[in-house]
């Protein structure tokens, strides 16, 4: 049985498990509270970028919610047995956060 965690790790970037609403959700509070937040759609380029990209890894590290935005994400997590929710599409997310 796969584990469900808060967080997956694929080549070293930690991917958030959340839904759409769930990050939604997130985004929503931090527009509510004021103050700057980073949220970075992750897709199966930035991973593999951030393995020889130094500065990008560590704006991935910092980033406050990383959603994993790429099929190759949600396949990857599902081939280390710790699956992501599901796919979280930026354009969507920025559409449902409006």
């Amino acid at each position: 049985m796969a584990e469900i965690c808060s967080r997956v790790s694929i080549l070293g970037v930690k991917i958030d498990n959340v839904t759409i609403g769930e990050a939604v959700q997130r985004i929503r509070a931090w527009i509510k509270a004021g103050g700057p937040h980073l949220v970075v759609t992750c897709n199966p380029e930035m991973v593999m970028t951030a393995a020889i990209d130094q500065l990008l890894a560590e704006i991935l590290r910092r980033a406050d919610l990383v959603v994993p935005d790429g099929i190759g994400v949600v396949w990857a997590s599902r081939v280390l047995r710790r699956p992501v929710a599901e796919r979280v599409p930026g354009i969507e997310l920025m559409e449902a956060a409006l």
